[in-house]
């Protein structure tokens, strides 16, 4: 069983080197100074440009008693990092390999994506199933209830909801845009089919300032939304900060979940996460 566990270790000793990706764009804003106001921007696309990143947990119970019944809930905080790897071909196609590990004191997940950035937007063309922080995501005694889907452990559900309901794909599926240019706030587009009902879109809500060990950012928040059919499922949550220096901020929620005891529901419960970029570095 994955446990949800993990060490943070020497993260401040990291020195990081920041650089600017674009002529357009101030250099990249440090806390305490004046707020980054850039727009105009792209994801970083270069090789060897670099994001350390922190992992929260976070849970909420309905009422706070069914808490003592559920096994594997742990707050610890977990550490990773992304990569501009290097270059590959896949099918014809040139593309350029995302690696992130994420590490925890029991497993360390390692994640291979393959994007092609165009002045349309960034596109995923291969990924292979595990967390990252990359623009795509894109785990006893009692069990849960998700829409109408049913779990054992905290483990079991965000390995399999948290993951984000993935589905392996190469160059011979479809497409998966996943960031659009140019950045327009208020624009929603399709993002992929998870079943023969189920789709997901991404939406650009309003800028906003996220402060990080980093620095401080302006970001446009990218939402993920979850649809059976036509009907949204407002009980998934999922926001992602995009900003001139890639992805800064996570934010994530299955919420309502019931909780069922001796064949009865006791119970609902939130399960949350926070991943918040800690260090950065962008190759011009």
């Amino acid at each position: 069983m994955i446990k949800f566990t993990l060490k943070i270790i020497c993260l401040g000793l990291i020195a990081v080197t920041i650089y600017s990706c674009s002529k357009s764009d101030d250099a990249i804003v440090t806390p305490g100074n004046s707020a980054d106001t850039s727009t105009n921007f792209k994801y970083p696309y270069t090789i060897n440009s670099n994001w350390f990143f922190t992992t929260t947990p976070n849970y909420s119970f309905y009422p706070d008693s069914i808490r003592r019944y559920i096994s594997g809930i742990d707050s610890s905080v977990e550490v990773g990092y992304a990569v501009w790897k290097n270059d590959t071909v896949i099918n014809g196609i040139n593309a350029r390999v995302l690696r992130t590990n994420h590490t925890s004191s029991n497993h360390a997940y390692n994640t291979t994506e393959c994007y092609v950035q165009t002045d349309t937007g960034i596109v995923n063309i291969s990924f292979t199933e595990s967390p990252s922080f990359g623009p795509f995501r894109p785990n006893p005694n009692c069990r849960f209830i998700y829409n109408d889907k049913q779990y054992y452990s905290i483990d079991e559900f965000r390995g399999k909801e948290f993951s984000g309901l993935l589905v392996n794909i190469d160059s011979a599926s479809a497409p998966i845009n996943c960031i659009k240019y140019p950045i327009v706030t208020n624009t929603e587009w399709y993002f992929r089919k998870i079943s023969a009902l189920q789709i997901q879109k991404k939406k650009y809500l309003d800028y906003v300032q996220i402060q990080t060990a980093a620095g401080i950012y302006n970001c446009i928040p990218v939402h993920l939304s979850n649809y059976q059919g036509n009907v949204r499922d407002t009980n998934f949550i999922q926001l992602d900060y995009f900003s001139k220096i890639g992805m800064v901020k996570r934010s994530r929620k299955f919420k309502n979940i019931a909780f069922y005891y001796m064949g009865n529901i006791i119970g609902y419960f939130d399960v949350g996460e926070e991943v918040v970029l800690n260090s950065v570095s962008i190759v011009p």
